[in-house]
């Protein structure tokens, strides 16, 4: 609970750690991130828009396999073969933004990611569990295409935005910036994931639907959504139990596809609110 003893106790030691460490870096004689450099536009939305895009794809990355899994029914191959596209798009959007980012230009660039971004985290709130895996990997290749031009494109912005001589703090700033992006997505995603999954299997246990399952298997249901994908459990569910869970997962999950298009769309404003790559100053 969000009152309990535990939660509090979080919020007053991040509190706390967030005043320590402006105390400390704005005292440090060569701080390890100088809290100055946020004060340009260029370095704060561009590790901005790189924490929320690794927000919405690392949450893509966590937690569709259990949309293709449980609510589609896939293999384990098919979910691999599915989240490759995600690091292929990653990889090719990086690797093509390569080629013409000198034409393109770099906000144009950003801007465009986000674009991509957006329309693929879109396009997962149509999924059902009908959904073929041909538009899952489109959508995922999609995401993934937008989540590499986000990344170099702000990368560049940052390290432009700040002298040369500070060039390895704008590097790792970016890179700290994606890690903690990605893991806050994935604790804030989960957490609402096994919230509204748990709400869902209690339920469905009220409708007394597994009532001819073994006790144990029940009881381990509600401990972790991985108890519900094992073959083990759905392999003795009748049809109509295993296509109400199979709903009752792509519900749970749905709820992290709007989270990622809403953190994706704070993404595509910080990118639009980036300065332009030849107006940048860099005193």
């Amino acid at each position: 609970p969000w009152g309990s003893m535990q939660i509090l106790a979080l919020v007053i030691i991040t509190v706390l750690a967030g005043l320590g460490l402006s105390y400390t870096e704005n005292r440090a004689k060569e701080p390890i991130l100088p809290l100055r450099f946020f004060r340009k536009r260029g370095f704060s939305l561009g590790n901005g828009a790189v924490f929320l895009s690794s927000f919405s794809i690392f949450a893509m990355f966590a937690f569709a396999p259990v949309f293709i899994q449980g609510a589609l029914g896939k293999s384990p191959m098919q979910v691999g073969i599915a989240m490759l596209s995600l690091s292929l798009g990653w990889s090719l959007g990086s690797l093509v933004l390569g080629q013409i980012s000198h034409r393109l230009g770099i906000k144009t660039a950003a801007v465009m990611g986000s674009v991509f971004l957006c329309a693929g985290c879109c396009l997962t709130l149509l999924f059902t569990t009908e959904t073929s895996m041909v538009l899952c990997f489109f959508v995922f290749q999609l995401v993934g295409l937008g989540m590499g031009f986000v990344t170099l494109s702000t990368l560049i912005i940052v390290q432009n935005t700040i002298d040369i001589s500070d060039l390895g703090v704008a590097t790792s700033s970016h890179q700290f910036a994606r890690t903690l992006g990605g893991t806050v997505g994935v604790a804030i995603c989960g957490g609402f994931l096994t919230i509204r999954l748990m709400d869902s299997i209690n339920s469905l246990k009220h409708t007394g639907i597994m009532n001819d399952l073994p006790k144990a298997l029940v009881d381990g249901s509600g401990q972790g959504f991985e108890n519900l994908l094992g073959p083990e459990f759905q392999s003795l569910l009748p049809e109509p139990a295993l296509c109400m869970l199979q709903q009752a997962i792509a519900s749970s999950v749905s709820v992290v596809f709007w989270i990622a298009v809403m953190v994706s769309l704070l993404c595509f404003f910080c990118c639009l609110c980036l300065p332009g790559y030849d107006k940048m100053d860099r005193t």
